[in-house]
This record gives structure tokens, C-alpha cells and sequence, in this order.
């Protein structure tokens, strides 16, 4: 799901996917995928945003974050060419972060919490009312047309992601920080 929204909101960069994630995943393993993936690009590309989801770890996003980032230069890799996401819990939590998508699209006038729980099953029964969630077409479309604004100042996973990217993005770029 990810990849497809990085495609439609910056259409001229590439997307490679870490095709590697999961609760019982080990981030060591993630930056070997992550490190394959920089190293091919061999400095074509500043800088390689990651995105991945926190999903059940125990870990919060902050120390998964840092245990990234040292793994990153403990590979002598500078961590300051990436922008890593991580999603608390999943990307759907960003969704979610976003009431009036959801009021406006499913009549969804409830409390339900979003950070740090369980996106995607709160996603599919919100939105069972109205239509099938699937995350390659409806999590895509909502995804995009949730307004960053709210997102960012409602989910901390996803103000973190956005407050370090410092170059050019017109989606983010609708975000005042």
C-alpha cells in the first residue's frame, strides 16, 4: 500500500519496497534490505525516504527509530540521507488520524483511538458500511485525499515522518509546521 501512495503523491521518484516487515521481523533485518536498497541506488538518489510499520513490536516508534538509525551507521551508511517512517502502528493509523475523511466518507461519527492501535481492522469496520476495504484501492484513495494538515497534527508517528523531509513535495508541502 505504501508503494502505491508514494507513486501517486510523487510520480517522477522511484519506489523500491523492503518486501520485509512484520511484527516478528528484526530491524537488523530491515536495514539489510534497507542497505541493499542504498548501496544499488549508489548515491543516485538524496535523500531515500523508508517507511515501514511498527505492527505489534513491543518497541515504541522513537526506539525503533534510533535503533535504525544506529544500525544504519554502525554499516557506515550516514543516517542522515534517509527519512525513515514508521507507522504506529500501521499506515491505516494515519488514516484514521483524519476524522473528517472518515465523516465525510462513511458517516463515521465515533471516538475510536488511532496511534499505537490496530489501523487496519478499525479501517475495514468503518468503512463495511459503505464499501469493502481493500488496502491497494480504498486505503490508497484515502490515504490521498486525507488532509496532511490533520494527519500531522493528530498522529506523532506521522509528524515525525513529515518534519524531516526537507525537500521538495507538493502533498507535504501543504502541511504548515
Amino acid at each position: 500500500m505504501a508503494q502505491l501512495i508514494v507513486q501517486k503523491l510523487c510520480p517522477r521518484s522511484p519506489v523500491q519496497r523492503l518486501n520485509i516487515n512484520g511484527e516478528d521481523v528484526k530491524i537488523a533485518a530491515i536495514v539489510d534490505r534497507i542497505e541493499t536498497i542504498a548501496r544499488i541506488l549508489n548515491n543516485r538518489h538524496y535523500p531515500i525516504c523508508v517507511l515501514f510499520d511498527r505492527e505489534r513490536r513491543a518497541k515504541t516508534c522513537d526506539q525503533i527509530y534510533v535503533e535504525v538509525e544506529c544500525e544504519l551507521a554502525s554499516r557506515g551508511l550516514n543516517p542522515e540521507q534517509f527519512r525513515v517512517g514508521i507507522c504506529d502502528r500501521t499506515i491505516e493509523n494515519w488514516i484514521l488520524a483524519d476524522r473528517s475523511l472518515l465523516l465525510n466518507a462513511y458517516n463515521f461519527t465515533g471516538s475510536a483511538a488511532f496511534e499505537g492501535t490496530q489501523g487496519k481492522p478499525t479501517l475495514k469496520r468503518i468503512c463495511e458500511r459503505v464499501e469493502q476495504y481493500r488496502e491497494t484501492t480504498v486505503g490508497v484513495r484515502l490515504f490521498t485525499s486525507a488532509n496532511p494538515q490533520v494527519m500531522y497534527d493528530n498522529s506523532p508517528s506521522f509528524q515525525r515522518f513529515v518534519s524531516r523531509i526537507d525537500f521538495q513535495c507538493s502533498w507535504s508541502e501543504r502541511i504548515e509546521r
